[in-house]
């Protein structure tokens, strides 16, 4: 009887760690979710280097506009110009991407201390 009365002691403790363990996960995807919901509303403004102009890339990445200083465009090498909006596009997506992973560990930081 008393081995019984163990087993179902320690079933219910496991019970309660697998509630416990499911509502963190839970709320770990629930503030995932609002983490991604809220960058694709923000975006990230990149310079296109030397001063040519910005691009601007939303909280998914995706190039939104690209905006010249003509002036500046019209006497910089049009070979050379193609790579640099490439590279501040990449540089603005970077950006974002260290943006979430520094939330994805601030979620993981504040649901794993509870």
């Amino acid at each position: 009887m008393q081995q019984r009365d163990l087993a179902a002691d320690r079933i219910m403790r496991l019970e309660r760690q697998m509630r416990v363990t499911a509502d963190a996960v839970d709320e770990f995807a629930t503030r995932v979710r609002h983490l991604d919901s809220s960058l694709a509303k923000k975006g990230v403004v990149q310079g296109i280097e030397p001063g040519l102009g910005a691009v601007i890339v939303d909280g998914n990445g995706e190039l939104q506009d690209v905006k010249f200083n003509v002036d500046d465009v019209r006497t910089t090498d049009p070979a050379r110009l193609g790579d640099r909006v490439l590279c501040a596009i990449n540089e603005a997506k970077d950006k974002i991407q260290l943006i979430r992973e520094h939330g994805l560990r601030d979620i993981s930081k504040s649901v794993n201390r509870k």
